[in-house]
């Protein structure tokens, strides 16, 4: 049986890193923000290559929920799937993936605040949507009777060379996926 790990983060969280760092994994696939084609079709935001983009994704939630927790895309032990809470303006939420190890990316709102503004001119609460992260967070616990594993990003850095000891590895134990030496993979897989 396929592991499946929602990762929830938000914006400039450093998030398609970890994702890679999964996707590295010979026994993982990874999916990458399913949902941000269906966010840009419903809240008409106006993004670089929204167009491009609604076109080439899946826009309805119904169907991108299902996806999720259908089969996965490639036979894999794991898949590893990022998900951004400001991107779910419908009722998807943590109950919509019963099946999911649960696991949230977090970073310090000033830098994360600091990252933002230089790709974007302003930055708003609506962005970042801390409040919905937070109530995934609070949903998640509540259904599990636990908390589930949260990173800080700047932990991603205080191990270098300790693979063992790194947020990466304590995240991977603590949903159920043993540290594995990376191999190789084709990119997007």
């Amino acid at each position: 049986m396929t592991i499946r790990i929602a990762m929830w983060s938000g914006p400039r969280n450093i998030s398609t890193a970890m994702m890679r760092s999964f996707g590295g994994r010979t026994d993982c696939t990874v999916s990458d923000e399913p949902f941000y084609g269906a966010y840009l079709k419903q809240s008409g935001e106006p993004q670089p290559m929204a167009t491009e983009i609604i076109e080439d994704m899946e826009c309805d939630w119904h169907a991108v929920t299902a996806a999720m927790n259908g089969p996965p895309p490639v036979d894999a032990a794991i898949w590893y799937q990022k998900h951004m809470p400001h991107h779910m303006i419908d009722t998807v939420g943590i109950s919509s993936f019963p099946d999911h190890r649960h696991a949230f990316l977090i970073r310090e709102p000033e830098r994360v605040i600091a990252s933002y503004v230089r790709k974007r001119a302003s930055v708003t609460f609506e962005d970042l949507r801390y409040d919905k992260q937070l109530a995934y967070f609070e949903e998640a616990t509540t259904l599990s009777n636990t908390p589930p594993p949260v990173i800080e990003i700047d932990e991603l850095f205080e191990q270098p060379g300790r693979p063992f000891e790194s947020p990466v590895c304590r995240i991977g134990n603590t949903l159920g996926c043993r540290y594995v030496e990376m191999g190789s993979r084709a990119p997007g897989n």
